[in-house]
């Protein structure tokens, strides 16, 4: 996740354009464990405790570990922002934006919103959290079509003004 952070803030910032092509380059080739076919196999045979789709994946918080909600949120949006950026809006980039943002809508919580990393685990329906739904909203910008991004929407709305906590509600 830091490398989209970072990516996000150098943008923002017009920071070195060497150094901001290979952070998005990075982001781009950055694949999680559901990516090797045999990770997928172990996720639906082995160790399928938790509903989810796992040819969709996206980005975890480091190298080499599964895709969760907020890390992936965040390398959308860097990789969205990167777009203008002379020779990165490539059919790799936004293969890899389309995935996961298929990633992200597999994953919401039934009830609307979204959990750090799964909608239903054990057949029990997570709660949502405000923070990875926010986030994963902005990652989804344009997709208010989708069922998934208007139950967050509404689910956001009706929690956010019951929030106490200062990080949920930034």
């Amino acid at each position: 996740m830091g490398t989209a952070l970072a990516a996000i803030t150098l943008l923002q910032l017009g920071g070195d354009g060497r150094r901001v092509t290979q952070t998005v380059n990075w982001l781009v080739e950055e694949r999680c464990r559901e990516a090797h076919w045999l990770w997928r196999w172990k996720l639906r045979v082995v160790d399928n405790k938790a509903r989810f789709d796992a040819g969709k994946y996206g980005w975890g918080w480091v190298p080499d570990t599964v895709s969760w909600v907020i890390p992936t949120s965040f390398a959308i949006i860097a990789l969205e922002q990167a777009r203008h950026l002379p020779g990165t809006d490539t059919p790799r980039l936004r293969d890899r934006v389309a995935l996961g943002r298929e990633m992200l809508l597999d994953r919401a919580c039934p009830t609307g919103g979204w959990n750090a990393g799964n909608g239903v685990v054990y057949g029990v329906a997570l709660k949502p959290h405000i923070d990875a739904t926010a986030t994963a909203l902005l990652a989804l910008q344009g997709w208010q079509e989708h069922s998934q991004v208007q139950d967050a929407l509404c689910y956001l709305a009706a929690e956010a003004p019951k929030c106490p906590s200062p990080y949920s509600v930034a």
